[in-house]
């Protein structure tokens, strides 16, 4: 279960910071 959360929050880490790069 833990490991299905971390997936999780890396791909939002991940969306994120894609997000920031198009921004810039």
């Amino acid at each position: 279960m833990e490991n299905e959360n971390n997936s999780k929050l890396d791909a939002l880490a991940k969306c994120v910071l894609k997000q920031e790069k198009d921004i810039k």
